[in-house]
């Protein structure tokens, strides 16, 4: 019987054989060919092309990323390396609004680790206009919720999304009832 096995582990079997928690037999019949590949987060140069070639794989017209939102997924530590990017790239081009992933389309989590970033280096005026497209499209949801009496699906409707898209966006922006009644008052 002949056949190739391919294993993928981010532990390291010869440390555990060592300590005798990985059978000595296994990891020597495993072990003819090891590549070792470091993790996303040491090799960020990959990140563009990795975001490339997921976009690529998905149907959707999307084409790219904004430069703020790439600086967000270069910046971020990424604890589930590839499948995590691949995962954030489908999904912020599935809820997208445009051609290209703006850093208003990245999960909070990497979004904080750009801010912080952004923060500490001067305001451009591609960060000015992301704070403004975020502002607007946080008023635009919010008026067009209340002209429609919260209801979700008249709204997403209104805005020409899905209402999927539109329980995303307002988690996102954290627009509840309960906050724009606060507001008002």
């Amino acid at each position: 019987m002949d056949f190739r096995l391919v294993a993928a582990t981010n532990r390291d079997l010869f440390a555990m054989m060592r300590d005798g928690r990985f059978r000595e037999e296994l990891y020597y019949r495993m072990s003819g060919l090891t590549i070792n590949i470091p993790p996303l987060r040491e090799r960020t140069e990959d990140i563009p092309l990795l975001v490339a070639h997921q976009l690529s794989c998905l149907n959707t017209q999307v084409c790219g990323c904004s430069e703020a939102a790439m600086d967000a997924l270069m910046h971020y530590s990424w604890p589930g390396n590839v499948r995590e990017l691949a995962g954030v790239v489908a999904r912020a081009a599935s809820l997208g609004m445009g051609m290209t992933i703006e850093l208003g389309d990245l999960p909070p989590e990497i979004v904080a680790g750009a801010t912080n970033i952004q923060s500490s280096l001067p305001h451009s005026n591609k960060t000015l206009l992301a704070d403004l497209q975020s502002k607007t499209e946080y008023r635009l949801i919010l008026s067009t919720l209340r002209e429609n009496g919260w209801n979700m699906v008249r709204t997403a409707k209104a805005l020409g999304i899905s209402r999927a898209t539109l329980y995303e966006k307002t988690r996102k922006h954290g627009i509840t009832r309960q906050s724009a009644s606060q507001q008002q008052s």
